[in-house]
């Protein structure tokens, strides 16, 4: 008697059922249905057998308009019939409907030539299609060429001249709006302004036109320029920020103030004091220009050391603190010139003359000639009071003034 054991043991055992032969008449014929991964690679390979092996029957070149797709991947337009690439790498594009068997060639890339296909399309073209696109495109770029326009702005100018069919094709409103704010967002960026450490500006608004210049002003400010007649210039390398070098701005005074009208954001370190003459010679031809303060200081005190005006500075006679004192104030003087009206200058450098201590004379002359100008007419007038003081007692102003008219003349 087998055990319990052996009993499940055979029932787990397979049993072989012999095979039933089937009749020819009960044979089910079942068609297995390819997926549409294996129906796509199917008829890209069909397309481009059939391409490649009728290119030598239809070799009549025919011309493309370019186009891009929602991703920014070049596509064919030719009679209102759209064409798509079919390989990243390869010059055969496809109908844009994956039933319709016609195809097309891009042979030249500039010209955008090239062959049909040997099939044609099986459904009516859409030309209006192609203006469309072509209106969505043009929005794309003009937020490139001006990013801060709004989108409805944009939007409106679009939407201009256009026929009913393609500005229903356009899209909606809203549509058309997260375009562009979509585009606005790959060109400019999104800007955290939290940490402003971390903002990076991003190329489009860094290089335009191969040059890396930043000007920054607004139309109201422009305006305030426009009306005035007396621009400040001046440049600062402190303040710029990195990439930069240097910040220049031009202003102007309005009710005694000087008010910044524009800047700009130079990258390289420029010869403030040539650079700005020269480019405002070239633009304002007839206009009057002055220097810098600052480069004028050292013009003069490069001139005084060098005709040795600080020598008198160094004398040990009993009257050398008087003589010190009496030079460093002509000296200050004479560059305190710069900060008065231009109409009292000439008034004022005739008191720092009369006043100034002997020795300093040519250094006076040389200032006059270069920074106040000197008529003939003065000169001559100079001659002949000098004529008139040589007679009177005031012999140390005489002195003074004869050596100065003398370095003048001589000059």
């Amino acid at each position: 008697m087998p055990t319990v054991r052996e009993i499940l043991e055979s029932l787990q055992k397979p049993i072989k059922r012999p095979r039933i032969p089937a009749n020819e008449d009960s044979v089910l014929n079942v068609e297995r249905t390819p997926t549409e991964q294996q129906m796509e690679g199917a008829s890209t390979s069909n397309v481009l057998n059939v391409a490649e092996s009728d290119d030598e029957e239809n070799c009549e070149p025919v011309q493309f308009q370019r186009g891009e797709t929602i991703r920014g991947a070049l596509c064919l337009w030719q009679q209102g019939f759209r064409f798509l690439k079919i390989r990243k790498d390869g010059s055969w594009f496809r109908c844009e409907q994956r039933n319709c068997p016609a195809t097309a060639k891009l042979e030249d890339n500039d010209l955008m030539t090239g062959i049909l296909g040997p099939k044609s399309h099986h459904h009516g073209c859409a030309p209006s299609r192609y203006d469309a696109e072509t209106k969505r495109n043009l929005m794309k770029r003009m937020v490139k060429e001006e990013p801060k326009k709004k989108p409805s702005q944009l939007r409106a100018q679009t939407r201009t001249d256009v026929d009913d069919e393609v500005f229903e094709l356009l899209g909606t409103n809203e549509a058309l709006d997260r375009m562009t704010n979509r585009a606005k967002n790959k060109f400019v960026g999104k800007v955290n302004c939290a940490d402003p450490l971390k903002i990076q500006i991003p190329p489009g608004l860094l290089i335009k036109n191969g040059e890396s210049v930043l000007i920054y002003y607004s139309r109201g400010l422009l305006s305030v320029l426009k009306q005035n007649r007396r621009w400040s210039l001046d440049g600062t390398f402190r303040s710029a920020p990195k990439p930069w070098m240097q910040v220049f701005v031009i202003g102007c005074y309005v009710n005694n103030r000087m008010l910044v009208a524009a800047q700009a954001l130079l990258p390289v370190m420029s010869d403030f004091e040539i650079g700005m003459l020269k480019a405002m010679r070239h633009v304002f031809p007839s206009c009057e220009r002055s220097g810098c303060s600052f480069h004028m200081a050292q013009a003069v005190f490069r001139k005084a050391r060098s005709m040795g005006i600080f020598n008198l500075l160094n004398e040990g006679d009993d009257e050398a603190p008087v003589q010190r004192k009496s030079v460093h104030k002509t000296f200050r003087s004479v560059l305190s010139l710069a900060l008065i009206p231009p109409l009292y200058v000439r008034r004022a450098f005739s008191t720092i003359v009369s006043a100034a201590p002997l020795g300093v004379q040519g250094w006076l002359a040389y200032f006059a000639k270069t920074y106040i100008g000197t008529t003939q007419f003065e000169i001559d007038r100079g001659r002949r009071h000098l004529n008139r003081m040589l007679m009177s007692d005031t012999f140390f102003c005489v002195a003074l003034e004869a050596q100065l008219v003398n370095a003048l003349i001589l000059s």
